[in-house]
């Protein structure tokens, strides 16, 4: 259960991270 909640976390996470890191992108050119 705790394998199969980490894989689902990470799954999720990982996007979410990817489209913080392109926002910050976006944040730092616009300064």
């Amino acid at each position: 259960v705790l394998q199969k909640g980490y894989l689902y976390k990470k799954r999720i996470l990982r996007p979410t991270l990817v489209k913080v890191n392109e926002w910050s992108d976006k944040n730092d050119k616009n300064e």
